[in-house]
C-alpha cells in the first residue's frame, strides 16, 4: 500500500468494490493454483521423459 493513500479505513467509499474483487479474484486464484500444483510436476516430467528419449 502507496504511504500516498488518501484513506486508510478499511471500509471506506471503495471499501466493499475492493473486497467483493479480492474475492473474486480469490475464486478465480484458488483453482488456478491448484491446477498450477497439479500440473507442474507433471510438465516437469513430461519435459524430462522428452529430454531422455
Amino acid at each position: 500500500m502507496p504511504p500516498t493513500e488518501p484513506s486508510r479505513t478499511p471500509l471506506g467509499s471503495s471499501g466493499p468494490n475492493v473486497l467483493l474483487r479480492l474475492t473474486i479474484g480469490f475464486l478465480w486464484f484458488k483453482p488456478l493454483l491448484s491446477w498450477a500444483v497439479y500440473a507442474t510436476p507433471l510438465a516437469m516430467h513430461m519435459a524430462v521423459q522428452l529430454c531422455l528419449s
